[in-house]
């Protein structure tokens, strides 16, 4: 996932994952906001699913992705500040 804070272009790129679903179709989601806007992001994935909560739900970029075992790491990286908090479901 990227945000182009002079673009306002939010993308989600599901090219990479080990299993592609339909490349024909499109391997990158992307939403556009204001650009320089703050941002915050609601990211919820289970385990063929990846949603992304923009704003509240102002906008939403929802992907399926198939990883192979133990494939668990999310990264995130940028160049401003950024908070995170992670929750962990219960079963």
């Amino acid at each position: 996932m990227s945000y182009d804070t002079e673009k306002g272009m939010i993308q989600l790129d599901r090219s990479k994952t080990h299993c592609p679903l339909n490349p024909a179709l499109g391997e990158i989601r992307e939403s556009l906001i204001a650009p320089g806007e703050a941002v915050k992001l609601s990211i919820f994935i289970d385990q063929s699913t990846c949603e992304i909560f923009i704003n509240q739900g102002e906008k939403v970029l929802t992907a399926n992705y198939y990883p192979v075992e133990n494939q668990r790491e999310l990264v995130v990286e940028g160049t401003k500040n950024i908070h995170i908090t992670y929750y962990s479901l219960e079963k």
